[in-house]
Order: C-alpha cells, then sequence, then structure tokens
C-alpha cells in the first residue's frame, strides 16, 4: 500500500511540474478553489459475500496552475445488505453484520479540466460493525470500532462544467477489529466504485 501511495503522488508531482502547456479542455480554465460532493456506490466482498457501500464524499477544491487539484473534506459509507457470519445462535438463528465507516478525504486530480481525466483518492477515518440477528435490530451480541485507510484510483469524465462522472477501484484496508465472528481480513478488500460528482470545480 505504501508503495501505491507513492506513485500516487509521484504522478502528481511530476504532472504539476511539467504539465504547462496549454490543455485546453471541456472546463476551459479552471479557478482558485471551488467545492463538490460525491454520491457513491461501491460493489465489494464482506465476509466472502457479495455487498455494497452507499455514501460520498464533500468539501472543497483547489486547482493549481497546472491545471491539476486537489480536494479535500469528508466521506462515509454503510453497508447495504445485511451479511452472514456464519455463526448461529443457541436458537439456531443466524447472526448477520452491520457496518458503516467515515473519515478525512483527500482526492489528487490530473488535468481537471481535460474531458476525461484520472485522479488518486485517499480516505483515512474509523467505523464501527456489530452482529445481530437478522429483524431484531433492538440487540447487538457482539461489536467493535476499527481504523481504516482506502486508497483508490479513478477515471473522471467531465459531463458538464458542475458535474462529472467517476469509475474505479479503492482498496479498503481495516485493522483494529476485535470481534469472535468477523475479523479485519473479512472486512478488507477490493471495491469496484461508480459515483456522480457536482460542483464548481
Amino acid at each position: 500500500m505504501k508503495r501505491f501511495l507513492f506513485c500516487l503522488l509521484f504522478i502528481f508531482i511530476i504532472s504539476d511540474a511539467y504539465a504547462q502547456k496549454d490543455s485546453s479542455g471541456i472546463l476551459g480554465k479552471t479557478s482558485g478553489s471551488g467545492y463538490f460532493i460525491t454520491p457513491t456506490y461501491k460493489i465489494t466482498s464482506i465476509n466472502n459475500q457479495s455487498s455494497s457501500l452507499l455514501g460520498g464524499n464533500a468539501g472543497w477544491v483547489i486547482n493549481f496552475p497546472s491545471k491539476n487539484s486537489l480536494e479535500m473534506g469528508g466521506g462515509g459509507y454503510v453497508l447495504l445488505n445485511a451479511v452472514e457470519t456464519g455463526v448461529t445462535k443457541d436458537s439456531g438463528q443466524q447472526l448477520y453484520l452491520t457496518m458503516g465507516f467515515g473519515g478525512l478525504y483527500l482526492e489528487l486530480i490530473h488535468h481537471t479540466n481535460q474531458q476525461i481525466h484520472i485522479s488518486g483518492s485517499i480516505l483515512f477515518g474509523a467505523g464501527g460493525v456489530n452482529d445481530h440477528i437478522k429483524g431484531v435490530n433492538q440487540y447487538n451480541y457482539e461489536s467493535s470500532q476499527y481504523t481504516i485507510i482506502e486508497p483508490g484510483i479513478h477515471i473522471n469524465y467531465n459531463i458538464s462544467n458542475f458535474v462529472r462522472l467517476g469509475a474505479g477501484i479503492d482498496y479498503r484496508l481495516i485493522t483494529g477489529t476485535n470481534m469472535k465472528t468477523v475479523s479485519d481480513a473479512n472486512l478488507s478488500g477490493v471495491s469496484g466504485v461508480i459515483n456522480l460528482k457536482f460542483g464548481k470545480f
């Protein structure tokens, strides 16, 4: 993961230093700063089961003279489907997982004003997971907090001056889980990402 983050930073620094040629894209000249809000859907695997996460990111945009930009703000996600733990209680009822997380969100965007461009992102934060009997929301048998680091790489398409469509891959690295029914490895994994970004870029 350190190598992945180093490569993202290296690409951004090199592009910012050498991308001085005029690259007039759909957005034209970039402004000094702006804002964004990005509803996001993720397809992933949790506890070896197909799962979906729904959430998004929002914050500020800082544009550089080289037409690269930095987005920084916050993000958060929740698990949409109930995931089986593979553990049953004495009554024979299956225990299911629910989880969510959030934190600081950063995204480095290469040539933001080009109609098609790439970006690298990372989320640092924390979350929580619990297990429960499906349909019984009043009682959680076990719960835990954890920390999360989630880097990603995306391809973005400028639909208009204020709307962008994005797709990519994230890797969810979770540590600190303390439960009998699930481990850090069960909660970590790759996600396929699709989002729609609104704002002033």
